[in-house]
């Protein structure tokens, strides 16, 4: 957990904080006073701040975990979650993880739940780690489940983030949720 925080009523306000001493995390309201988060967030991006963003909302829109994804959130949660998921999510995205918890899907319907090109770019064994992944199992997890070695396992884990130029597990598991790869996740949580 964050040592210290500091707290903006006022939308505009925190952005100019943000913006002149940028945060390790960013927690972010979508429905301000005085401005919506979504702006803020795209004029942090523009900016070039790309600190750690968990978006916490009242509004669970369908399009809305997926419309984050996009903006690099690392983390989305609504605010009718039970108890302690909060803090669930600040540790996780704090640790570089991705934190999704939302009971809106982030998968519009009708969509299909795999990308064909997306799945195309990985290989059977190179799928099945990343679903390991996402479940937030580590290599030494992985390679139990797999009968491979976790040496293996972290071979494969670099593999497959230099195959889609992807830096970190965040990043993989963000790349996942916008092609459709966590679909079994369910809207309950994907946390890493």
């Amino acid at each position: 957990m964050p040592s210290r925080w500091r707290a903006f009523t006022q939308g505009h306000a925190g952005l100019d904080a943000c913006l002149m001493e940028p945060p390790d995390l960013l927690l972010l309201d979508l429905h301000l006073p005085d401005i919506n988060g979504l702006e803020i967030l795209s004029v942090l991006r523009q900016a070039g701040q790309n600190f750690a963003v968990l978006v916490v909302t009242a509004s669970p829109e369908r399009h809305l975990p997926m419309a984050l994804c996009k903006l690099g959130v690392a983390g989305y949660i609504d605010k009718i979650c039970p108890p302690g998921r909060l803090e669930d999510a600040v540790a996780s995205v704090m640790g570089g993880g991705v934190f999704f918890s939302a009971s809106a899907s982030p998968f519009p319907l009708g969509e299909p739940a795999h990308s064909p090109e997306a799945m195309e770019r990985l290989s059977e064994r190179e799928r099945e780690i990343v679903l390991f992944v996402t479940q937030g199992l580590s290599s030494k997890q992985i390679a139990a489940k797999t009968s491979l070695s976790p040496r293996t396992v972290e071979n494969h884990r670099a593999r497959i983030l230099a195959r889609l130029g992807l830096v970190n597990t965040a990043d993989l598991v963000r790349w996942c949720l916008l092609n459709g790869l966590l679909a079994t996740a369910g809207p309950e949580a994907a946390a890493i």
